[in-house]
C-alpha cells in the first residue's frame, strides 16, 4: 500500500515553540482529569482538547491561533470569534 502523496503547495506546516504552554481548565470529567481540574499543556495539544469539547477556549489560546494562523485546526468554527 502506497502512502497519499500530498503537494507541496497543499501541505500546511506550522512555527511554533512546543515549551510555550497555555493554561486550560477541564469543563467535564475524563479518564486522567476531573472537572475544574487545571492543567498547563502545549498549544497542539490544546486545540485536540478544545476539539473534543474537554476544555474551553481562553483568550490568550485564541490570540494564539489566529496570530499563527491556525484557524483551520479548530472544527467549530464559532469558538473562533471574538469574546466580548
Amino acid at each position: 500500500m502506497k502512502r497519499g502523496q500530498s503537494k507541496e503547495s497543499e501541505s500546511k506546516s506550522y512555527m511554533l515553540s512546543l515549551s510555550d504552554v497555555f493554561e486550560v481548565t477541564f469543563i467535564q470529567t475524563t479518564k486522567y482529569h476531573s472537572k475544574g481540574e487545571m492543567k498547563e499543556v502545549s498549544l497542539p495539544v490544546a486545540i485536540q482538547f478544545i476539539n473534543d469539547n474537554k476544555v474551553d477556549m481562553t483568550d490568550e489560546i485564541l490570540s494564539v491561533i489566529k496570530e499563527k494562523g491556525m484557524e483551520s485546526l479548530v472544527n467549530d468554527k464559532k469558538l473562533l470569534k471574538d469574546k466580548k
